[in-house]
């Protein structure tokens, strides 16, 4: 899949920090998820910083490398689409 489909693709090793402060701003405590369930607890979603970052992610790997490419770009010109997957998850 290209970079800009993967974007669109929910990631199970991201993680996310929820904080609870009361009144004073202190800690109570800190949560860290990659899901979130709905009202009544049934169904889930998940909260868009949880997204595949992609080529950024030490997980990414390329099926169409374009380690010999200058640019990304460079592939349009020779019909070419970068792509590729993600590492972590087999």
């Amino acid at each position: 899949m290209t970079e800009d489909q993967a974007k669109t693709k929910w990631c199970p090793k991201s993680m996310m920090v929820l904080v609870t402060n009361d009144e004073n701003r202190h800690v109570i405590s800190a949560t860290s998820f990659n899901r979130m369930a709905k009202e009544g607890g049934i169904e889930s979603y998940y909260p868009k910083g949880t997204n595949c970052i992609t080529s950024d992610c030490m997980w990414w790997l390329w099926d169409t490398a374009p380690s010999n490419a200058a640019t990304e770009n460079a592939y349009a010109d020779v019909g070419a689409v970068a792509s590729g997957h993600c590492g972590a998850i087999k």
